[in-house]
């Protein structure tokens, strides 16, 4: 959702927010059934997803997310303060 607001947007002026809400509007509609509780307590409904889904989302989840991943921890490391420094 979020690559295709990006290539889209520009040929939409006159909208000023986009919103992506992923898997949810599938949720409430009650065309795609969620994980068991559990499975979203302990965070691995993403698993479960890519189970039921593999051939859609296995690029997602297992390229291009832990690309973004090592990208957010390498900006959360360069950001944080050493210990003592003032």
């Amino acid at each position: 959702q979020e690559i295709w607001v990006d290539q889209y947007r520009a040929l939409m002026p006159n909208v000023t927010s986009f919103l992506a809400v992923g898997a949810a509007i599938d949720f409430e509609a009650g065309t795609q059934r969620r994980a068991p509780k559990w499975v979203s307590a302990v965070g691995m409904e993403w698993a479960f997803r890519l189970v039921r889904e593999p051939r859609r989302l296995w690029r997602r989840y297992l390229v291009r997310d832990p690309q973004f991943l090592w990208l957010v921890l390498r900006e959360r490391l360069r950001k944080r303060p050493f210990f003592g420094a003032v």
